[in-house]
């Protein structure tokens, strides 16, 4: 893997100038090495502040990109001020044309024509794009009931609400959670009553509702099942790796395969693992292909917390990456703050991740960890959302350049191991006078080597934020 290699002869300077001097010259050296491909060809305005909202008065004031998977097409929230009097919906970009999934002026539809809830009052991060112009969301109306619905192609029908059976069961659906696309209209849901504490995952096939896996399932040893935390779907089987938790005292976590609607244990608290003691809880779960995926544990000792990854690869436990995993650079320094921004790529298998201030990319067919942002920049890893697309891993990073911190989504590819920008603050904003001055920390991937992104420029009140569309060249 090519990787920078950064040189210089050191002087007769004394240590104040060695201080001052040395990040100027590293890192100018640095960034004239990374490939200028910054350029506003190559990316596309979807909506900023000049842009009128669909089927409403005013233009957008404020953006927001969820962090489902995209098919196709951008996605995102869009704002008309804020507070009770606000404006705000879900906006859809399809085929050259921006339209209004749902918005706060939008009539819920219900189970039968002749209902009406109203109008939507709230709409939260429980989305899910299924391409060619379809998305499920959630929204509530003006009593925060939730209800699950399918935008197809300009006609809004409801899946579920707060009147609706839930299978299997005795009562009615008041929450919705996982929203995850199983191809068409199709999608599975973890559906929930709150009040009678009834739950379990669902599927919405053809139209109709059926029961995946519910409360009264029974699991592998002892205790009742008290709460489905995720889940990511293996197969066109339905088959499953689900994390749980177990009603017992204490409440116990584990992680199972749902296989032919019989559980099997994996993983749970008092497991032991290798190179690490016992995990205490679990979260991010992440297919990785066929019956691999891959989660987030955190382990607690008399003297704190530890985190790390751990995979469920080829029918075995196996640690990715924790506290106690050498950092791939020969210093000796083990890796430590690790984050919940974990991104994965079924079809190659690599798991591309944050730990401090680095990002590093596990391969599951090579059982090999090795750093993609490797010290080069101020800031990479934390706080970030690195991305793979195809060949190439995007994240937002910090570069120190010519006397001034810039900000810069970066493009690294997996083929030669080079850099390239694809924005930054030298960076014309297409259809604005000015640059980017800053960029959120989200980037969501669109198909293939395309993703979109959420920037601004200047400083209140002389401002232009935006959602923009941006392609890799590479």
């Amino acid at each position: 893997m090519k990787r920078f290699q950064i040189k210089f002869k050191l002087f007769a300077l004394t240590l104040l100038a060695l201080i001052v001097l040395t990040p100027l010259f590293v890192s100018t050296k640095l960034y004239a090495q990374i490939s200028d491909n910054a350029s506003s060809s190559n990316i596309r305005l979807v909506a900023d502040e000049f842009t009128p909202i669909p089927n409403w008065k005013g233009n957008f004031t404020a953006f927001n990109l969820h962090r489902a998977p995209i098919v196709g097409e951008p996605l995102f929230y869009g704002y008309d001020g804020y507070g009770s009097s606000g404006h705000n919906g879900i906006y859809l970009f399809n085929r050259g044309r921006l339209l209004k999934v749902a918005d706060t002026n939008t009539q819920i539809p219900g189970i039968e024509e002749k209902e009406n809830f109203g109008s939507f009052s709230l709409f939260n991060n429980k989305i899910a794009s299924l391409g060619d112009g379809k998305v499920v969301f959630v929204g509530r109306d003006q009593s925060y009931r939730e209800g699950l619905y399918l935008f197809d192609n300009g006609r809004l029908s409801v899946i579920a609400n707060k009147d609706t059976p839930m299978p299997g069961g005795t009562d009615t659906f008041s929450q919705f959670t996982n929203i995850t696309s199983i191809g068409g209209n199709d999608i599975l849901f973890r559906g929930l009553n709150g009040t009678h504490h009834q739950q379990g995952i669902y599927a919405y096939k053809d139209g109709r509702i059926s029961l995946v896996v519910d409360k009264n399932t029974p699991i592998p040893g002892s205790g009742t099942l008290a709460d489905f935390n995720d889940f990511v779907v293996l197969n066109d089987e339905l088959d499953l790796g689900i994390h749980i938790i177990k009603q017992t005292l204490p409440q116990k976590s584990g992680i199972y395969l749902f296989i032919d609607g019989q559980y099997s244990l994996l993983v749970e608290d008092d497991s032991p693992i290798p190179d690490a003691n016992y995990p205490k809880y679990f979260s991010d779960l992440k297919h990785l292909g066929g019956q691999n995926f891959m989660f987030r544990h955190v382990q607690q000792f008399s003297d704190g917390e530890q985190e790390g990854l751990l995979g469920f690869i080829d029918g075995e436990l196996v640690v990715i990456a924790n506290q106690n995993t050498l950092i791939p650079d020969g210093s000796g320094e083990t890796l430590e703050d690790f984050t919940k921004h974990i991104t994965t790529d079924i079809k190659q298998g690599n798991i591309a991740f944050t730990a401090g201030n680095e990002i590093y990319l596990y391969s599951v067919k090579y059982d090999t960890l090795e750093p993609i942002s490797d010290g080069n920049f101020i800031s990479a890893g934390r706080g970030t959302y690195p991305l793979i697309l195809n060949n190439n891993i995007v994240f937002k990073a910090e570069v120190y350049y010519t006397g001034q911190n810039k900000e810069a989504f970066i493009s690294y590819s997996l083929r030669d191991g080079t850099y390239s920008v694809i924005a930054d603050r030298d960076t014309p904003i297409p259809g604005y006078s000015g640059n980017f001055s800053f960029f959120r920390l989200e980037v969501m991937e669109i198909n293939g080597n395309e993703f979109i992104f959420s920037g601004w420029s200047g400083v209140s009140p002389n401002t232009n934020s935006g959602v923009y569309r941006a392609v890799i060249t590479k």
